[in-house]
């Protein structure tokens, strides 16, 4: 006669305090991704470090047209960092990112700036694009206030 096995007990698993996810990549790569795009905002803000905007911009003021970039940059990494309204965030950084790459390729193809391709300021933007693209389809699933709003709501 076969012996009857007792029912094991199933283990509880308790859910991380912090990242309630098995996967914090996301929020590692977006808080990443945050802090790229908060330390270009405070370094056009506050130390004038910037591309060639004068350039670029030709119809608006190049200081007007570097607070405006500087703005836009420090509000999008904070808004990633925090992770609030993440993917329409992450759209609009990574449109952000393709629209440098376009300013390049123009830039580098009117002969006004050939060596920009081989800059490091470029060759950044690349992993930026890619990481705002995928936090973009994927979203902040942990460590965020859409996933606290998420969580709480039920949605």
């Amino acid at each position: 006669m076969a012996k009857k096995r007792k029912k094991q007990p199933k283990m509880k698993v308790k859910k991380m305090a912090v990242c309630e996810s098995k996967c914090p990549s996301m929020c590692i790569l977006r808080v990443t991704v945050a802090f790229v795009f908060l330390y270009a905002g405070v370094m056009k803000l506050f130390f004038g470090a910037a591309p060639p905007v004068d350039m670029i911009l030709t119809f608006m003021p190049a200081d007007v047209s570097l607070f405006l970039l500087g703005m836009l940059e420090f509000v999008l990494g904070t808004l990633l960092l925090f992770g609030l309204f993440t993917r329409v965030t992450a759209w609009v950084s990574a449109s952000l990112v393709a629209v440098f790459f376009l300013v390049a390729a123009y830039l580098h193809t009117s002969g006004l700036m050939t060596g920009l391709w081989n800059s490091a300021w470029m060759w950044k933007d690349l992993p930026l694009l890619g990481g705002s693209i995928a936090i973009a389809l994927q979203g902040s699933p942990c460590c965020s206030i859409d996933s606290w709003i998420k969580k709480k709501t039920g949605k």
